[in-house]
């Protein structure tokens, strides 16, 4: 996760590539989270239909050695909500391209999630800046179960809680 209207900073891993194109889409996590069903392939070609929110290029330190190497590049700064980030290099984003994209939220939200002594989830909702606990903040799990008859995954849905005055 990202801070919301602040730049930020992504690891990128390459080699023998001297300038990256970025594309940074908006999108609903729940048909986000039904693309995860899908191939490669299929994932890829929905993305690259989208509407693109942001698009930048950023040049690599290039050593022309032939072994891996990685960098930080800067994230523009984006509104809160769930975005997929694109990279290639080629900046025409073709189907036959060097694709890769990475899933994230920008959020002003913290989550503490642990194990308690009885095996249970314990969550707790702060705030991302001073750490501070947030209260009536819904929290809700959900966890994904193979069907054999099917062969697909369903999503099923845990019983939602609001947090307390501790954002427990």
């Amino acid at each position: 996760a990202v801070v919301p209207l602040k730049p930020s900073l992504a690891l990128v891993k390459y080699k023998n590539i001297d300038r990256l194109y970025f594309r940074l889409l908006k999108l609903d996590p729940e048909k986000d989270q039904k693309l995860n069903m899908k191939s490669q392939d299929e994932v890829v070609a929905y993305y690259l239909g989208l509407q693109v929110v942001q698009s930048w290029n950023t040049s690599l330190p290039s050593d022309s050695d032939f072994q891996s190497h990685s960098t930080e590049v800067i994230i523009p700064s984006i509104p809160s909500g769930y975005y997929i980030l694109l990279a290639s290099s080629d900046e025409k984003f073709t189907s036959k391209s060097q694709l890769a994209y990475s899933r994230f939220w920008s959020t002003s939200l913290s989550v503490i999630n642990k194990h308690n002594s009885n095996g249970e989830n314990e969550v707790y909702v702060l705030g991302r800046f001073g750490g501070q606990p947030l209260s009536k903040v819904k929290v809700q799990s959900f966890t994904r179960e193979y069907d054999y008859k099917s062969r697909e995954y369903k999503e099923v849905a845990g019983k939602a809680y609001y947090s307390d005055k501790s954002g427990y």
